[in-house]
């Protein structure tokens, strides 16, 4: 459940600062995040375009 909210609070600071998924997915892997954990943040992004 945490992971979750972290992944939520990520996407929501992607989209603040105008970022695209693709642009998030480069920033979380140079971060050396797992795969599912960028999959994760990615799905906020696509689900809640009105962040």
């Amino acid at each position: 459940m945490a992971k979750e909210n972290e992944a939520y609070l990520d996407a929501l600071v992607f989209k603040l600062y105008g970022l695209t998924k693709e642009e998030a997915r480069l920033v979380l892997r140079e971060l050396k995040a797992l795969e599912n954990y960028i999959s994760a943040v990615v799905k906020y992004i696509d689900v809640n375009h009105n962040l």
